[in-house]
């Protein structure tokens, strides 16, 4: 039989470009915060070569009206027109340095306009060439409906900051119609407010990059090339979270060595591990005193993972899923994990380089790694607290009282089902139907009120639904043990104090059922969090009472 061409089955090859609007608009949201957005700036600095990066957050008047803007300038090997070009592509070309902290080329877009809509770049390669600047506006591009960027047009201003914050050669990024630094502000411009407002974000940055950098700052440090940066004309001092000088390295050189698979040839390639102890905060406070025991931050939330890519850290804090919460006792405890570039796939390393992901064979060995360093901290941590218990604090005044008041503001619950965790909530916010944690068979001495050594995100409080049956559900808070205001102020109240504080955090967490919707849970969390996050660096230096 012959064969008979079919036009419709032939392959062909169709450009489908996307909404450049669109596409422009939806980059912004790619999860930068201000900090992690002008990291990202810095890391093209260092990756340029800039032994000097400078960093200023000013208003300045533009037709007789003040505009925040922020600059970032370095002296670095700067660019020329091509250069500039090409570095401002969405996917710009591959760097020749494979070690460079820059990783998918989207950084300076994306990080930039996550919280400006005007982007510049100015630049030149040679100290006798002329300034040339390029310009991706997203206003101009929602106009236009292009991927069209603006060249040229220089300000005066714009000279002068270059003069000011570069070298020789180098590169000058500008930030203007910045949308999302004070988010939600009411500040006049130009006003006293708005430039205290933009000074606390300026001293949030340094403190910020003492910290991502500490490697590059410190100039004892040979591994890596040493930078001086200056945020606001005040220079970053090197912050080392793992305090070389007093704490203490317990693992074997052998054991440092992580070896992780790179392909599925067999192929592997190593990175670096250490699991430092620190100081129990009063041996700290008694060897170098109480402003030096404060810098070190030896707090629930500083323990754990501290990753850094290239000598850039790229992740603080917390155990990366293989322990699901940061429990207080391991706050002397924080594992330092080095990496490069090699390793990015193995890693899973995302666009904005603030995380990473462990396969399965690696988190199973670092947990085994880790489990007895974790323990040697925590005996170290409990030293003085190992008399501590808090199974003396009664709280069945505060739910017989809760219980027979018979006028109290809550809301109306229905539809409960303890398998799913939803029930139907009836009260400012109207009816809607959540999920709760919910508890059968409980104590009538805890059914309002009830202490919990489960709570595993660190919050002080959540709210549930309990009942002393399997129905007439309460709306009910449940209180962390573990926390530091339970541990150090419930310990050593009593009585009518107990009963108080069990008032307040029923209240809270019955105006929070009363007022959450599916929209306002997460608000209602963020709320939670900070709270119990303040509660907890505010009693950072009470001690645990022994005897109770």
């Amino acid at each position: 039989m012959e064969s008979q061409d079919n036009d419709q089955d032939a392959i062909k090859y169709i450009e489908n470009k996307p909404d450049a609007a669109r596409l422009a608009s939806g980059m912004r949201d790619t999860g930068y915060n201000f900090n992690t957005a002008a990291t990202d700036i810095i890391d093209n600095s260092i990756a340029a070569g800039a032994g000097k990066i400078n960093v200023s957050i000013d208003l300045v008047q533009i037709d007789g009206e003040w505009e925040q803007f922020i600059f970032f300038g370095d002296d670095g090997t700067g660019m020329d027109r091509d250069g500039i070009f090409d570095g401002m592509r969405y996917g710009a070309p591959k760097r020749i340095n494979s070690k460079s902290l820059g990783k998918f080329g989207l950084g300076l877009k994306t990080a930039s306009t996550s919280v400006c809509r005007r982007l510049a770049v100015i630049s030149k390669d040679k100290p006798d060439a002329p300034l040339n600047k390029f310009i991706w506006d997203l206003d101009h591009i929602d106009k236009c409906g292009e991927w069209e960027m603006i060249e040229g047009g220089i300000e005066q201003y714009e000279i002068e900051k270059y003069d000011e914050l570069c070298g020789k050669t180098g590169t000058l990024v500008v930030w203007s119609m910045c949308d999302r630094i004070l988010k939600n502000s009411q500040y006049e411009p130009g006003s006293t407010e708005e430039r205290a407002a933009l000074k606390r974000l300026s001293n949030n940055l340094r403190t910020h990059v003492e910290m991502i950098y500490h490697k590059f700052l410190d100039t004892s440090n040979a591994d890596f090339k040493n930078i001086t940066l200056n945020i606001d004309g005040e220079e970053a001092k090197p912050w080392n979270p793992f305090f070389p000088e007093d704490s203490e390295q317990v693992l074997s050189p052998k054991k440092q060595i992580l070896r992780v698979a790179v392909d599925s040839a067999g192929g592997t390639h190593d990175a670096t591990i250490k699991a430092w102890i620190l100081p129990h905060r009063k041996d700290l406070e008694a060897a170098k005193g109480s402003d030096y025991m404060k810098s070190a931050k030896i707090n629930n939330p500083n323990q754990g993972f501290y990753v850094y890519r290239e000598g850039r850290m790229i992740h603080n804090g917390d155990w990366l899923g293989i322990w699901k919460a940061r429990d207080p006792h391991y706050s002397l405890i924080r594992v330092e994990l080095d990496f490069d570039n090699e390793l990015d796939e193995a890693f899973e390393t995302d666009v904005r380089k603030t995380k990473i992901i462990f396969d399965e064979n690696v988190a199973a060995y670092l947990k085994a790694l880790l489990e007895n360093p974790r323990e040697e901290a925590n005996k170290r941590y409990r030293r003085t607290q190992k008399k501590v218990t808090t199974s003396g604090i009664n709280h069945a005044t505060s739910n017989k009282r809760i219980k027979n008041s018979g006028n109290k503001e809550q809301p109306t619950v229905t539809n409960v089902n303890p398998t799913a965790n939803t029930v139907t909530l009836t009260g400012a916010m109207g009816t809607h139907t959540i999920q709760l944690p919910i508890f059968s068979q409980v104590s009538p001495n805890e059914v309002h009120v009830t202490p919990t050594g489960e709570i595993n995100n660190g919050d002080f409080w959540e709210v549930s639904l309990n009942s002393e049956s399997d129905a007439d559900y309460q709306v009910a808070a449940r209180i962390n043990k573990h926390h530091e205001f339970y541990t150090k102020v419930y310990s050593k109240s009593g009585g009518d104090v107990v009963d108080g504080i069990d008032f307040l955090i029923w209240s809270l967490a019955s105006a929070e059922a009363s007022h959450t919707t599916k929209e306002m849970k997460a608000f209602w969390d963020d709320v939670r969090a900070v709270v119990s996050r303040n509660l907890r660096t505010l009693l950072q230096d009470y001690d645990i009472p022994t005897n109770i």
